[in-house]
């Protein structure tokens, strides 16, 4: 009730110093408008900010003696509420989360990374499902400029895939301490939205792990997690991947197929772009 009373207060001031003049906002006029509306209470609260420019065209209205005039001055109220609406609370463009075991939202994640057109900037710590690799590698080629940071450790097991990226030209940087780990999991598309859970980028996280993925767009978090990236991929410049030779890669296919038949890593179903 106090803090009503406050507001109350508030735009009692308003409509006694602008009510007096002609409604020109004059400097001094606007001087003292912005005092009152600094000094009241929960001024960021989207229900008091309407009161306010409520006030403002209840104000402007009684100036005016023309009842067309009124008429555009309430058309104007309803286009200035709406922007109020959509700026100050802005609707997400983005906004899903989804869950896994369930490949289907592979395919989700790949139509995510497919909507890629101007950046991609991946930190994941296990890459071994092609399919996402190669919806990587479709972005690269069709000019987005794709940076994936990796798990030095992960990167070296059989069925990565961060080293042939390396060989597509896409630039791959791993962590620098082999007893530690790059374990961050999320993707910046366009510094638009993230891309973030506890999914690995597996065939066996997709088929048979519990994990989950966030997809916002929100600015706070897309300015963090960026932040984030950049640091990562200055703190492992010196960790630059080189690609790996295709026949290197084709050995270490069929010698993980012989030596673990049935295995649920990468290279299931094979790469398109060999």
């Amino acid at each position: 009730m106090q803090a009503n009373s406050s507001v109350d207060r508030s735009l009692t001031q308003i409509n006694t110093l602008l009510s007096g003049g002609n409604f020109e906002a004059k400097d001094i006029d606007v001087q003292d408008f912005s005092r009152i509306i600094s000094k009241m209470p929960a001024r960021h609260v989207k229900d008091n900010i309407n009161a306010v420019v409520a006030k403002l065209f209840e104000v402007a209205a009684s100036k005016m003696k023309d009842d067309a005039d009124k008429a555009v001055l309430q058309g104007l109220k309803k286009y200035v509420n709406l922007v109020q609406d959509d700026l100050l609370q802005p609707k997400p463009r983005y906004l899903d989360a989804f869950f896994f075991p369930n490949e289907a939202n592979i395919t989700k994640l790949i139509n995510y990374l497919g909507k890629a057109q101007k950046s991609m900037s991946i930190c994941i710590f296990s890459l071994t499902n092609d399919k996402l690799a190669n919806a990587v590698y479709d972005a690269h080629a069709r000019g987005v400029k794709v940076r994936v940071i990796s798990d030095d450790e992960c990167m070296n097991q059989i069925g990565s895939d961060v080293k042939w990226l390396a060989g597509q030209g896409v630039p791959c940087r791993v962590d620098s301490n082999s007893q530690f780990h790059m374990h961050n999991k999320f993707v910046i598309i366009d510094d638009t939205f993230l891309i973030t859970g506890s999914f690995n980028w597996t065939v066996q996280a997709g088929k048979s792990n519990q994990e989950n993925l966030l997809v916002v767009d929100n600015p706070y978090y897309i300015e963090k997690y960026s932040t984030e990236f950049e640091n990562l991929w200055k703190q492992f410049a010196s960790n630059q991947v080189e690609g790996e030779a295709e026949e290197e890669a084709a050995t270490k296919i069929q010698q993980a197929y012989r030596n673990k038949k049935g295995y649920q890593g990468g290279n299931q179903g094979g790469r398109k772009y060999n």
